[in-house]
């Protein structure tokens, strides 16, 4: 009796540690196909910021939006996803609604869900609607996309497709229609606050509109995290 007794709870114990294995290997499983579903859903958003900033090209002698265009009120300024949203992403915003330093999560005729990537977990922050990409605004010679007051001819890129337009930036002070964050220089400014949600890894829009899946490090060329130069820098050597 006593061997069956033994024999019994041997069984019952390999038993639960199978089921154990297999649900560790389930919740792995079910994370990886979460984590693919939300770097799929951010590509798609920036693939549509990529069309909406090539009708905004089309309308505006092939310049890109500027980063940030401010005014002589400190609370006022227009950033590129307030300009898009002058009817190229689907909003129909008007000047007075641009002009506003922020955007509420539940202002619905002004909030879109294209600005947010769900694997940066940040969606509102307070009351204001956070915002997970940044344009290309590195400074140096005006190599970026675009930055304060300036932008880049789309026609004018030698190499489009090796060429950043958009990138990924998880910040709490990366707030919709708000200056603060709305470019980016290097993957420094990139990750000041939040890493990369896509297991270290970020989604780039580039400059003829489709979109990759990179470590930063390879985004950089010759230059530094916080010297970038590469697909940063539309005037690289060999480019």
């Amino acid at each position: 009796m006593k061997m069956k007794r033994c024999f019994v709870l041997v069984e019952l114990c390999v038993v639960l540690l199978v089921l154990t294995v297999f649900a560790a290997m389930m919740v792995s499983m079910l994370d990886k196909i979460r984590c693919r579903g939300e770097e799929t859903v951010c590509a798609s958003n920036l693939k549509k910021l990529g069309a909406a900033m090539g009708a905004y090209c089309a309308d505006s002698q092939d310049f890109m939006p500027y980063a940030l265009l401010g005014t002589d009120i400190k609370t006022q300024d227009i950033t590129w996803d307030d300009l898009l949203g002058g009817g190229y992403d689907g909003r129909k915003m008007t000047l007075t609604e641009q002009l506003a330093t922020s955007i509420g999560i539940n202002d619905d005729s002004l909030y879109s869900d294209l600005y947010y990537c769900p694997g940066g977990n940040l969606k509102n922050i307070g009351s204001a609607a956070a915002r997970s990409y940044s344009i290309n605004g590195r400074t140096v010679n005006r190599e970026g996309m675009s930055g304060v007051g300036w932008s880049s001819k789309i026609g004018r890129i030698k190499n489009p497709q090796t060429f950043l337009a958009l990138t990924e930036r998880i910040s709490e002070v990366n707030y919709l229609g708000e200056g603060s964050c709305c470019f980016a220089t290097c993957p420094d400014d990139q990750t000041k606050t939040n890493p990369l949600p896509h297991t270290g890894k970020g989604n780039y829009l580039f400059a003829d509109w489709h979109v990759e899946l990179l470590d930063s490090k390879d985004t950089i060329g010759g230059g530094s995290l916080k010297d970038a130069r590469g697909m940063w820098s539309k005037t690289v050597e060999g480019r």
